[in-house]
């Protein structure tokens, strides 16, 4: 339990408010708590006091209840939430009552390891305290036990000062009176007569041995009393050296009386010589037992208060009063005035006070000197030998003789200017906190418990239309709508119960507007225990209606893109599905028997379905390409094959309207290399496909070159050079535009949309390239465009295509084909019947399960949209119903992207678009049965 007044006498006359109340205030700053205590612990480990002093017994009791606990183990204990700890201890119920949440305590040891107290901090509000925050409280705490060391050693030191001067003044007594006493009275005497053989003790040698008065003991006995040891040795040494060299000797011993007695003597001794020869040995005994004491009293406190003085990790020193000429100074003094020790010994306390601060430093002295203050706390700078500023806190007092005569002024100083430096930046960031509350733009306010308010920022008042002085004359109630004041009740007891709140919260401007407000707020509690709310708002009326605009045109925009997405899927669909019909029939009519009239009208609708086809190609992929779903693949390719391809590709066309196509690829540039060959094939058929249909005479010419070149890729400039019409100056802006041509007569003389150079050039940029065009109009134009190309490490087997026919041709490779278009099911059924295959029919999907159910087939092919039941439906139903294997393929319309893999996830193991070329449709069947090469069959013509 702790005392209300402080009992240990190495800490009586100690001043404890000195210092201690700026530390504990500095201790709450850094954790922002209202509490902060230091308790105190004497020599028996007994709580005594507590700084400042409580008055409050049971709120003591407590919380010496905690404090053993950080004593108990030897580091601090920090305790986020008090009412959430769980334990039976009656402390943590007594401080969650007081609505203490937070608790933190750390233990205040001395130099020599000892713990003499524990700084505490209590807080309304549970919080975690940050490394940086531990850490700056621990350097508090060393202060602080610093400070109480030093107090407590200075009074050590005082006190063995003048228990050093009292001891001297008692021996210096002692000894006039023994030389008093000897002067008058008799000293125990000792002789040998070496003639005789006879020895001799006086009664009072008797009785200093503690002997009977009537013993009379021999040599030999006598030297016994000697201790064994140095003692009788040095004895016996001296008397042997008197008598050989008649040389005297007086010496201190110890000896052990007749009643066991150890005691310190002096022994004197003379020696007699007749002819040369010793006689006669006499001397005295001289009982020096008190003042041995005395001295090794005298020597042990000189040695402690040397060694503490010397040792010392702060600087010490004593000085004379009168003067302040430095008599002894420390090494740790010397290192903070960075003279040397001997240098400081001709100097005085004033010589190193800076003078700014003498004044000061005099007042506090004359406090000393006057008796007013046993001890003074001072912080003042010096200057150093070497002309700099350095803070010092010095602790004084005076240290007087016996009859309380001052004698001297004994210091202890301690480098304080990291502290001060630290203390700076602490004030400076407070100040630096109070600008940011002063011009926060948004809403900073503190209110008490009934909602008024008791501080608010400009910019907070002026959020609700308010000057500061009008807003803190209303409270939460004036500012909030009739229809919810009881919400604001509820806020009020919710953050009296709980300590905090967050949340939107309606307020009133001063011209009647209704606002939304995002607030936070804390309860948080004066020194004196009363507690109010810190509060802070944002004004969110603006954002949640840009947020409601925002949410509603995300919601038009996904319904617009859903609508674009079906709008894309139906029309792919309803024109793939007559284009399979008018491709694939215009094939198989063009392998029958024709005039050659007949073959130019067949050849004529293959053109003009391929033209329809690639213009909803284009709208596809651009499509594709703005909703991000385009992927750039990086696979090896042979580039001459490509270019290669193209030119074979686009030959007969050229060859059509009397041009001449070529291509040239510079000797530089290797044959394989990474890339996608897919796109790149797309963007030179487009972009060579247009030098054809815009050049009447003439060539077109396809040019590579190797730009440049690095460890890891090529860069390769690619030029389509025509001698076709040319460009106008002013168009060449436009024409990469979507849906834009040179002139408006363009598509009726030349055909298509004006997506291709669209297309080509977003391809291009996604794959980090560039395009550009140079023309003159009636002269050709030139299409620029580079790519990047990584190099491909290491050796790339290139795959051989080989047509992929059946072993057996009498074997039956059965077909379900499942298709509800009359015209789409004549031709699936001819083109696979050509290939020797026997299809079935199932005009939905509903009777391509029942079908399944009765028959093995070897490959179903899949139509996606049915009546009665698609070809999702029928597949899943395939899986899991009926738990069938057989291969199917998607046989569609659909081509967006994502329309695979929703093929795939539902069971399907391949996909294939309407119009499908004959030689796919084969290649897709073959590989999911028993197909070998064999190119002499008659299949090889249906694939041609």
């Amino acid at each position: 339990m702790l005392k209300k007044e402080v009992q240990s006498n190495a800490i009586k006359g100690i001043s404890f408010e000195d210092g201690f109340s700026r530390l504990t205030n500095l201790a709450s700053l850094l954790c922002d708590v209202p509490l902060t205590y230091i308790s105190l612990l004497d020599e028996k480990s007994q709580w005594i006091t507590t700084i400042p002093l409580i008055e409050d017994q049971t709120f003591v009791s407590n919380l010496s209840l905690l404090t053993q606990e950080v004593v108990n183990s030897k580091s601090f204990i920090i305790l986020d939430d008090i009412s959430r700890e769980q334990t039976s201890n009656s402390y943590h119920s007594f401080f969650s009552e007081r609505s203490f949440r937070f608790y933190a305590g750390f233990p205040l040891v001395n130099p020599e390891g000892k713990t003499i107290g524990v700084l505490s901090l209590l807080g309304n509000e549970a919080k975690t305290l940050k490394t940086k925050e531990i850490n700056a409280l621990e350097n508090v705490v060393a202060e602080i036990a610093d400070k109480l060391s030093a107090k407590k050693a200075l009074k050590a030191f005082v006190k063995d000062f003048n228990k050093l001067q009292e001891i001297t003044v008692s021996v210096s007594r002692f000894t006039e009176m023994l030389e008093e006493i000897n002067s008058v009275a008799r000293v125990g005497g000792w002789e040998i007569d070496l003639v005789k053989k006879t020895f001799f003790w006086s009664d009072v040698t008797r009785e200093l041995h503690e002997v009977p008065n009537d013993s009379n003991p021999s040599f030999k006995e006598a030297l016994h009393f000697f201790r064994d040891g140095k003692s009788r040795k040095a004895v016996i040494r001296a008397i042997l050296n008197a008598i050989k060299l008649g040389k005297p000797f007086d010496i201190e011993v110890q000896i052990i009386t007749y009643q066991g007695l150890k005691k310190w003597v002096r022994v004197t001794g003379k020696t007699t010589f007749e002819q040369q020869k010793c006689v006669r040995l006499y001397g005295t005994f001289q009982d020096i037992h008190e003042k041995r004491i005395k001295d090794k009293q005298i020597s042990l406190s000189e040695e402690r208060f040397r060694q503490t003085f010397d040792n010392a990790a702060t600087g010490m020193f004593i000085a004379q009063l009168a003067t302040g000429i430095f008599i002894e100074v420390n090494e740790a003094f010397a290192s903070i005035t960075q003279y040397d020790k001997t240098a400081l010994l001709s100097l005085s306390l004033r010589d190193l006070i800076h003078p700014e601060d003498l004044k000061m430093s005099d007042d506090y002295f004359f406090k000393l000197l006057s008796g007013a203050s046993s001890v003074i706390t001072v912080q003042n700078r010096y200057i150093t030998k070497n002309n700099t500023e350095v803070w010092v806190e010095l602790v004084a007092t005076i240290v007087r003789d016996h009859k309380g005569k001052p004698l001297n002024v004994i210091g202890q100083v301690q480098d304080v200017t990291a502290k001060r430096t630290w203390e700076r930046k602490l004030l400076l960031s407070e100040e630096k906190h109070r600008g940011f509350f002063e011009n926060s733009q948004g809403l900073m306010c503190t209110h008490d418990l009934e909602g008024n308010f008791l501080t608010v920022n400009p910019a907070g008042a002026a959020l609700l239309g308010y000057t500061t002085e009008e807003f803190l004359s209303k409270n939460l109630f004036d500012i909030t709508p009739q229809r919810i004041q009881d919400k604001m009740t509820s806020y009020l007891e919710a953050i009296a119960k709980y300590g905090s709140y967050k949340g939107l919260v309606k307020v009133v401007h001063k011209n009647g507007s209704f606002r939304t407000w995002l607030s936070n707020s804390v309860l948080s509690e004066l020194l004196d225990g009363r507690k109010y709310v810190i509060g802070n708002a944002v004004d969110m009326t603006e954002r949640i209606k840009m947020e409601r605009e925002l949410i509603s045109a995300k919601v038009l925009a996904e319904r617009n893109a859903h609508a674009k997405d079906v709008f894309l899927a139906n029309m792919s669909h309803e024109i793939r599905t007559p284009m399979n019909a008018i491709t694939g029939f215009a094939n198989l009519l063009k392998e029958t028997k024709l005039d050659s009239e007949q073959k130019e009208f067949v050849s004529n609708i293959n053109t003009a379905a391929e033209n329809l086809l690639g213009i909803i190609n284009d709208i596809l992929d651009l499509s594709k390409i703005e909703s991000g779903h385009l992927v750039i693949e990086s696979v090896p390719f042979n580039l001459y094959e490509v270019i290669k391809n193209i030119k074979s590709v686009l030959t007969y066309k050229a060859l059509g309207k009397n041009l001449e196509l070529d291509y040239q690829i510079s000797a530089s540039i290797p044959h394989t290399i990474l890339g996608d060959p897919t796109r790149l094939t797309q963007i030179l058929l487009n972009l060579t496909n247009n030098a054809i249909k815009f050049t009447e005479a003439g060539s077109v010419k396809i040019v590579l070159d190797l730009q440049s070149e690095n460890e890891d890729e090529y860069n390769i400039l690619f030029k389509i050079i025509d001698t076709g019409v040319g460009i106008p100056q002013d168009k060449l802006m436009v024409i990469f535009d979507r849906f834009a041509q040179a002139n408006s007569d363009t598509t009726r003389k030349f055909g298509g949309t004006g997506l291709g150079l669209s297309i080509s050039k977003l391809l291009i940029e996604l794959q980090q390239g560039n395009i550009f065009v140079e023309s003159e109009e009636h002269v050709g134009s030139t299409f620029y465009f580079n790519l990047s190309f990584k190099k491909v490490k290491g050796e790339i087997i290139q795959k051989q295509e080989t047509y992929l026919l059946p072993i057996d041709p009498h074997k039956k490779v059965r077909i379900l084909l499942a298709e509800d278009n009359p015209l789409n099911q004549k031709l699936a059924m001819k083109v696979l019947e050509r290939f020797g295959f026997f299809p079935e029919l199932a005009e939905n999907g509903r009777i391509a399960v029942l079908k399944v159910q009765e028959k093995q087939y070897d490959v179903i092919l899949m139509d996606l949209q049915m009546p009665e039941m698609d070809g999702y439906q029928a597949t899943q139903f395939i899986r899991k119903k009926l738990e069938n294997n057989t291969p199917i393929i998607a046989l569609t319309a659909h081509s967006l992207i994502g329309e695979k893999e929703k093929c795939m996830a539902v069971g399907m193991n391949d996909y294939i678009t309407k119009p499908f070329s004959p030689k796919d449709l084969f290649n897709k069947i073959a590989s999911f049965i028993n197909i070998q090469v064999a190119e002499n069959l008659q299949v090889v013509e249906v694939l041609k």
